[in-house]
């Protein structure tokens, strides 16, 4: 038995309340490399540093870019619900399109709420990717019914 198996055998279970996307992504990142498999938790509840302005603004810009050949085939993929917005902001921070990266990225499972299965699980909470407290912050959950999500109650069952 390999010690990549042996780490998959035990995931780490991350509380996303209250931490700011990119450092949270970042660990996450950096987890799936090491060959763990990691369970994302809350994920309507992760931040984005900044005002509601300046991170509307931000969003708005990106959908906005459209391809003028085909905006449907070629225009760049943008995801609304909160959970595949963090799971591509991961995959950014992977090498993706090496079997490395996309053996990594099935490691990765990321839910809205807490689902039933896992509710007596004990989460991990890093203190350096907390962001919720201070006055310039905003849920990925509000943004994205700002952007057409539609927020589902116990969308994992």
């Amino acid at each position: 038995m390999s010690s990549t198996s042996k780490s998959r055998e035990m995931p780490i279970y991350l509380n996303g309340e209250g931490q700011v996307l990119g450092r949270l992504a970042s660990i996450v990142a950096k987890n799936l490399l090491r060959g763990n498999q990691v369970v994302v938790v809350n994920a309507e509840k992760i931040v984005l540093k900044g005002s509601w302005s300046s991170v509307e603004k931000e969003w708005q810009s990106r959908f906005e870019l459209k391809s003028a050949i085909n905006p449907f085939r070629y225009s760049p993929k943008r995801y609304v619900r909160p959970d595949m917005y963090f799971r591509r902001v991961v995959r950014g921070m992977l090498p993706w399109r090496k079997p490395k990266g996309k053996q990594a990225l099935r490691g990765l499972r990321i839910y809205i709420g807490v689902p039933k299965h896992l509710e007596n699980v004990e989460f991990i909470n890093y203190k350096d990717t907390y962001g919720g407290s201070g006055r310039h912050y905003v849920t990925l959950s509000k943004v994205a019914v700002r952007f057409g999500w539609k927020e589902v109650e116990n969308a994992n069952g």
